[in-house]
């Protein structure tokens, strides 16, 4: 549900295999996750940029995405870019992107139904959900600025 559920699962996955390589979009994303790993792991993990990532870097490892782009297109590019057909992406409801379309009334919803912090929901509903309020987004993005964060994006790109 929250975005520290979702770093711990992050860690989850390393432990069961230390060749994960996660690849976020933005510089805050990516550095939290270096922070929790840095303080809870004794051995190094891999965490990519997506702009900067090439598809040598990522052969024959599991690829765990930490965030959605706002941009569908985006998504799209990097997975054709890194010759992904499909590609696990790792979002927390309270996440800027997710709070634009609800996110919190998601969460207050699951907590009623008593699902824990850390259960994970995976559905195609979902995924697609997600998807179309990528491209809502995308249709009233004005400008596409580099920043550091996906808070920082929405706020200057719409």
């Amino acid at each position: 549900m929250h975005q520290p559920a979702k770093l711990n699962y992050c860690q989850k996955l390393l432990a069961e295999d230390p060749k994960t390589i996660f690849i976020g979009w933005f510089d805050d994303t990516i550095a939290e996750l270096e922070n929790i790993f840095g303080r809870y792991n004794s051995s190094p993990a891999t965490i990519l940029n997506a702009r900067t990532t090439h598809r040598s870097q990522i052969q024959g490892s599991p690829i765990i995405f930490i965030e959605h782009h706002p941009m569908k297109s985006k998504e799209d590019l990097i997975f054709e870019q890194l010759s992904l057909k499909e590609a696990i992406i790792l979002t927390s409801l309270d996440e800027p992107l997710l709070k634009l379309f609800g996110g919190e009334k998601i969460i207050d919803i699951m907590q009623k139904l008593g699902m824990k912090e850390d259960e994970v929901i995976e559905h195609k509903m979902v995924s697609q959900s997600i998807a179309n309020a990528q491209k809502k987004i995308e249709e009233r993005m004005i400008v596409e600025q580099s920043v550091r964060s996906q808070s920082e994006w929405l706020e200057t790109g719409l």
